[in-house]
């Protein structure tokens, strides 16, 4: 197990490997990047240079913080992670990590991993996606939750986009959360049906605890 810092930029998170800023996007089923490979731990990755359109210039344009690449699911999904925010680090191991008490199980499409929210008083699957700024919840009872405004995004394959948000309250497991929570365009909307989902958690669900993340047995811990 190795610690590495864990910066908070602009809204985003991203691991710093060296003197490298990488995205770190459990969201993005593949990596992208400057460089042919990463290494991590030892192992090495190779890298393609764009995804969807998108390279590291690109992306750092739009996320207003100069990286040198977007870390995806291919290359997180390969290890074990303790991520503390407020603390600026996060722990990565090729063993496994302790969970901590009473670990939820995660469903995965594509890579990304997929947890239960309670909303309203009902559940509904979702995406996590530390890539994300911002939650997303395609329910039609979004806009009966305090609005805190309009905000703009960008993902992959969409390009940048503008949503009104509202103050949603999630429970996922015994952990409640307060979201930023906006709604998807048409086209994002669809890849969320395909896959049986009604919206993202982003990476507001890391915020104000310690989070024991194992792609590699498909469970996290708060």
């Amino acid at each position: 197990m190795s610690m590495f810092e864990l910066k908070f930029l602009e809204r985003h998170l991203y691991l710093s490997l060296g003197d490298q800023l990488w995205l770190f996007d459990t969201g993005a089923p593949q990596s992208f990047g400057e460089g042919e490979k990463l290494s991590i731990l030892g192992k090495e990755f190779p890298v393609a240079s764009s995804f969807m359109g998108l390279d590291a210039n690109k992306v750092s344009e739009h996320a207003g913080v100069q990286m040198q690449g977007l870390l995806g699911a291919d290359v997180i999904n390969h290890f074990d992670y303790r991520i503390d925010v407020q603390n600026e680090s996060i722990e990565i191991s090729e063993d496994l990590i302790e969970m901590g008490e009473s670990p939820l199980p995660i469903k995965e499409f594509m890579g990304i991993p997929v947890l239960t929210a309670e909303i309203g008083g009902a559940e509904y699957s979702m995406f996590f996606d530390s890539g994300a700024k911002y939650s997303y919840f395609q329910g039609d009872g979004l806009s009966s939750f305090p609005a805190l405004g309009t905000v703009a995004d960008f993902y992959p394959g969409v390009g940048p986009f503008e949503t009104d948000t509202f103050s949603v309250p999630m429970k996922i497991g015994s952990v409640d959360i307060s979201t930023q929570c906006g709604k998807l365009p048409d086209l994002l909307a669809m890849t969320l049906s395909m896959a049986d989902t009604s919206g993202i958690i982003g990476n507001e669900l890391l915020f104000d605890r310690v989070v024991t993340y194992s792609p590699k047995r498909n469970l996290i811990s708060f």
